[in-house]
């Protein structure tokens, strides 16, 4: 959130007045001096002035941390739309290649899953200026391309890997945001979607201990 700070300068210029002693020299002179404009518009600067640097000083550590807070939440939006997108692609592919009951059954729930915290995600990722990409970036292209090529014990094994490294990321990273970010509505969203995600953890890590994959030192 950008803040723009407006500077107010003002400088009142007072001619001294000669009197020529004549009553209508008088009168003018009597006039001019009891403008309150010139006292009036000096002091009023400078109140105005003091307030708005009152005012400054109040907002100006505030605004950093405001539009820092901004671009952590919409680079976690990012993120994370990506990350759902990936994994909804490579359990696609599972669903098709998968043998074995319990991997297949993961692949269903990843998909099923993901998709819903995408479209509960979506209004928020709206809100930042957030889009979903067309396509996958190199690295998570390549994984897939990679997944396509494989099948049967080796499919299943690189499958589980990838989604191990992913949710144990995921996890981190929707702690993290949970806490850090002050806006209420997404705070609320990720109270549920950071369970749903540590659910998925855990399954996966079962999944890959029931298939000899090997998972992160926690």
């Amino acid at each position: 959130m950008n803040v723009h700070k407006k500077l107010l300068t003002s400088c009142a210029f007072v001619a001294g007045i000669i009197a020529s002693g004549a009553t209508a020299q008088s009168n003018l002179q009597n006039t001019m001096p009891q403008q309150p404009t010139g006292t009036s518009t000096q002091q009023q600067p400078t109140s105005t002035s003091g307030g708005q640097q009152a005012a400054g000083s109040i907002t100006e550590p505030s605004a950093p941390g405001a539009a820092a807070n901004q671009a952590r939440d919409k680079m976690f939006l990012r993120k994370a739309t990506e990350g759902g997108m990936t994994e909804i692609q490579f359990s696609q592919v599972a669903q098709q290649k998968a043998t074995s009951e319990d991997v297949k059954k993961f692949a269903d729930r990843m998909v099923r899953d993901h998709t819903t915290l995408m479209q509960k995600m979506e209004p928020f990722a709206e809100q930042y200026g957030v889009t979903a990409p067309k396509t996958l970036n190199k690295e998570h292209l390549a994984e897939l391309d990679k997944l396509n090529a494989l099948s049967g014990d080796d499919f299943e094994k690189e499958y589980i890997s990838a989604m191990v490294m992913a949710h144990h990321k995921d996890l981190k990273e929707f702690e993290f945001e949970q806490r850090a970010t002050d806006n209420n509505d997404l705070k609320a969203n990720l109270d549920e979607a950071t369970k749903v995600v540590a659910r998925h953890t855990g399954h996966i890590d079962i999944l890959a201990k029931a298939h000899s994959v090997p998972t992160p030192s926690m």
